[in-house]
């Protein structure tokens, strides 16, 4: 009986175990994210959803973004945010909320971005890696069906330098777009030996010493 009792003890003890061992390798430690976020959040690139409990910005970073929210970070880390919060809507898109019409005009109107459909952005839907970094890649000027493959940008991200190897090519988060558009400001534009943040500052978007 004894040797019964030890047997399903250790049977459960090893469930346990590796029940354990499954939660701590699905968890993510945001750390670096957070910082990166906080920098960016100093040069006017990047913002959170609100506050915390503690007064500090929520980034709100262990969530995957929605493809409107991609374009509102991708449109704020081209220093354009302020200018696209302004803007009218021009886009052809009907499933657009109202307090992403300019984002999603600003970049449509940039060729930074495409909807689903002629009259549908995809609005609601949870952004890719796949689709952030070929957001950003066009920010850089690269064109997808010329320079790269809309569903498969990965190498050229690579290459190119914006593609950290932390960021998580499957299950993209808030966190994982920080880290790609950080790198991205070290990103030289296609063709030339300018690089992305060097361009972000001669058109004011923020000065050297923010760097």
């Amino acid at each position: 009986m004894r040797g019964k009792i030890r047997a399903m003890l250790s049977a459960l003890l090893c469930l346990a175990l590796c029940l354990g061992s499954v939660g701590a390798a699905g968890s993510r430690d945001l750390t670096s994210q957070e910082g990166q976020a906080m920098r960016l959040e100093r040069l006017g690139l990047f913002l959170g959803v609100g506050e915390d409990g503690n007064g500090f910005t929520d980034f709100d970073l262990d969530r995957s973004p929605s493809r409107e929210e991609a374009v509102t970070m991708l449109v704020r880390a081209l220093g354009k945010g302020a200018e696209a919060a302004g803007m009218e809507k021009t886009h052809p898109f009907t499933d657009v909320p109202a307090w992403a019409d300019g984002y999603v005009s600003y970049a449509y109107d940039q060729g930074l971005t495409k909807g689903v459909s002629d009259t549908a952005f995809g609005a609601g839907e949870t952004a890719t890696g796949a689709m952030y970094v070929t957001f950003m890649l066009r920010a850089l000027n690269y064109v997808d069906g010329a320079d790269f493959t809309w569903d498969d940008p990965w190498a050229l991200a690579e290459t190119c330098g914006i593609l950290p190897e932390r960021v998580d090519r499957e299950n993209f988060l808030r966190a994982d777009a920080v880290d790609v558009t950080a790198a991205a400001l070290s990103a030289q534009l296609k063709g030339t030996e300018t690089t992305l943040a060097q361009k972000l500052i001669a058109e004011g978007a923020f000065t050297p010493g923010g760097l």
